[in-house]
């Protein structure tokens, strides 16, 4: 269960707070928990001398609030995953030790430790076709707000399209 996020942590003798910070609001926080749960389990698993808390942000279009922002000034590293641009932009601010999880919030000035999207869309498309799949397809829900989302099927599109593949879109905004 090794993974790349232990690359970024210190060694093990040096102790300290690490924070996963991903976006959710009252209607999907429980959703939002169980969908990165997996992840931060595989991170905290990965890093057993590590103390690593996974914060939920609030998923507003405005910044941090100054009290949240003091809170998170506690951690050593935090990693972002999926947080509105106007709520990273304050956490940048406030010159917080962040690490980027996804293309969403990619900013040269940070380190970006994510996966391929487009090939992980194309190794799907090239999954489906090699069991004799040639029409699919996607529903896309909220197109064009989230990058990772974005690019895994665009991947795919371009692939199952070149392998003979027909693939049509329901949007549903």
């Amino acid at each position: 269960r090794d993974n790349q996020m232990t690359k970024i942590l210190p060694a093990k003798k040096q102790r300290g707070r690490y924070a996963f910070c991903a976006a959710s609001d009252d209607l999907s926080k429980y959703f939002i928990f169980g969908l990165y749960y997996n992840l931060w389990e595989d991170l905290c698993f990965a890093s057993q001398d590590y103390n690593i808390d996974l914060v939920l942000i609030p998923h507003r279009p405005e910044s941090c609030s100054q009290e949240l922002l003091d809170k998170l000034k506690q951690y050593d590293i935090i990693f972002v995953s999926y947080i509105r641009e106007p709520v990273v932009n304050s956490m940048k601010k406030a010159n917080l030790p962040l690490v980027m999880l996804d293309e969403q919030n990619a900013d040269e000035n940070y380190p970006l430790l994510c996966m391929d999207n487009c090939e992980v869309g194309r190794s799907a498309a090239r999954e489906l076709l090699e069991y004799g799949c040639r029409n699919a397809l996607t529903i896309e829900y909220r197109n064009g707000q989230y990058k990772p989302f974005d690019l895994r099927r665009m991947g795919f599109i371009e692939e199952f399209e070149a392998g003979g593949g027909l693939v049509k879109s329901f949007v549903n905004s």
